[in-house]
């Protein structure tokens, strides 16, 4: 998966996981846990190019946990999207 408006050449997005099949495109969490970062935002992605067709920033959730969940590193990911068409 890459985001061609990140850098070029290609800028790479790894550590996407929970894929989710929404109105036409891929969504997916980002878990860079390898890098022992946490990530709180969702990808678009193109699902016959495999770019990037935007993000969903989720920013402020982890603030709203309890202390124990804040207290703990790993816990720091968005964990399933799920997606209802109505």
């Amino acid at each position: 998966i890459f985001d061609p408006k990140l850098s070029q050449p290609k800028k790479l997005i790894y550590g996407v996981n929970e894929l989710e099949w929404v109105a036409g495109e891929l969504w997916g969490n980002v878990y860079p846990m390898y890098q022992h970062k946490h990530s709180e935002c969702i990808v678009r992605i193109n699902a016959t190019t495999g770019q990037v067709n935007g993000w969903i920033d989720m920013h402020g959730l982890i603030d709203k946990q309890s202390a124990a969940v804040r207290a703990a590193p790993h816990s720091y990911v968005l964990n399933g999207i799920a997606y209802h068409e109505q």
